[in-house]
């Protein structure tokens, strides 16, 4: 008769471990993720106002200002997009402002709502 030999006693206790170890690494990588995605997002915000102060200097219009804003925001953000506010352009003689807001929720309940605003200003050229 073979005598019996036992299992190590360790031996059970690194599956759990692993599996809290691999779910923290991956609920970590979506918090970060989500954190570069607003940054991204907020990269496109300002160009929407940058690009909706373009056209309304060129135009002389606020609409169409509001127009460019609301197209980069859509082509840059896709989806997303839905968290963004109408953009609001102001022309005057000497210049124009375009400000573009909006909230996006965070992807995991660690990662807060993130609120946020773009300006851009420019001023015009004088008209011969």
């Amino acid at each position: 008769m073979r005598p019996r030999t036992r299992a190590p006693r360790d031996g059970g206790y690194v599956t759990p471990a692993f599996v809290a170890t691999a779910g923290f690494t991956m609920i970590l990588l979506v918090a970060v993720a989500n954190l570069l995605v607003l940054r991204y997002a907020d990269g496109i915000l300002q160009s929407a106002a940058e690009e909706g102060v373009r056209q309304g200097l060129a135009t002389g219009d606020a609409t169409s200002c509001a127009a460019r804003a609301a197209e980069v925001v859509e082509a840059g953000l896709g989806p997303m997009a839905a968290g963004v506010a109408p953009a609001v352009c102001t022309l005057a003689a000497d210049g124009a402002i375009a400000g573009v807001t909006a909230t996006f929720p965070g992807w995991l309940p660690l990662v807060p709502t993130h609120d946020t605003t773009a300006t851009a200003r420019r001023t015009g050229l004088a008209a011969d």
